[in-house]
């Protein structure tokens, strides 16, 4: 008889080995995503759209991190000066999770590590490396349809789902 934790896992490993046999007939959406560690707004984006998204469509999807965004950068003779929008508390938080990003190989394990911190505690790109405002809205507003939308091959059945019940938190 299953006990409970091993009803999770067999579920679990179920849902591992569907995702990975979804049909896959086109290059997958490539988002680059450059952030900053401590804006509410980029955290609010990781936490209620890219993570869900991601969970549900990341075999059609190409996801790079980037936890800099509006940091400056200069040099003071032999050394580099960062400074980041949000005080020194970004510029470190961001080096913890570039740090983490390194050394973490897998994608999947990236973001859980990076919306973790998020949920916790803009520039980016949709598509084949464009841009634009329009691009923008529709991925703050709901990225999953937007990655969806923009796969170019046959859909997984997770865009087939009619009905979603959008992810919120009250972490951020």
């Amino acid at each position: 008889m299953l006990n409970r934790f091993d009803s999770i896992f067999v579920v679990l490993l179920l849902w591992t080995v569907y995702a990975e046999t979804e049909k896959v007939d086109a290059p997958p959406v490539s988002l680059g995503l450059y952030y900053e560690s401590l804006c509410p707004y980029c955290r609010q984006f990781i936490v209620g759209q890219l993570w869900p998204t991601y969970s549900h469509l990341s075999v059609v999807m190409n996801l790079t991190l980037v936890p800099f965004g509006n940091a400056q950068v200069t040099k003071d003779g032999d050394k580099w000066k960062f400074t980041c929008q949000h005080g020194p508390n970004e510029c470190y938080s961001n080096i913890v999770q570039t740090c983490g990003l390194f050394y973490i190989t897998s994608t999947k394990t990236s973001l859980n590590f990076i919306q973790c911190i998020s949920a916790a505690d803009e520039p980016w790109q949709a598509g084949e490396k464009v841009h634009t405002e329009e691009i923008q809205d529709q991925a703050q507003n709901d990225l999953f349809d937007l990655i969806c939308e923009t796969y170019k091959g046959e859909k997984p059945s997770a865009c087939n789902v009619t009905k979603r019940k959008p992810y919120t938190s009250n972490h951020v």
